[in-house]
């Protein structure tokens, strides 16, 4: 289970508010839950959306596939578009 060093959760996977600091902190206290690609490595992107959880797959060029989820907002698919552009492909 994932214990928070740095914010409070009124339950485990509350949707909260946090700053900029805070978030650089939350991700550093739990390095085994962040995952960070380097955009140059990666080949391909591939969004899913669906009514219960949204999807982006990573196709890394070294062959390694990666899986990204969360749930589904109004605003994911736009920012996604905007900062991978014509790399990502929608199915």
């Amino acid at each position: 289970m994932f214990e928070s060093t740095s914010i409070e959760r009124p339950f485990p996977g509350a949707a909260i508010d946090v700053s900029p600091e805070q978030w650089d902190q939350e991700i550093k206290a739990e390095p085994s839950r962040t995952l960070m690609l380097a955009l140059e490595e990666v080949a391909t992107f591939q969004l899913r959306q669906g009514f219960t959880a949204s999807r982006l797959g990573v196709g890394m060029a070294d062959g390694v596939k990666h899986k990204l989820l969360w749930l589904p907002n109004a605003h994911s698919k736009t920012m996604l578009a905007e900062a991978l552009g014509a790399r990502l492909a929608f199915r």
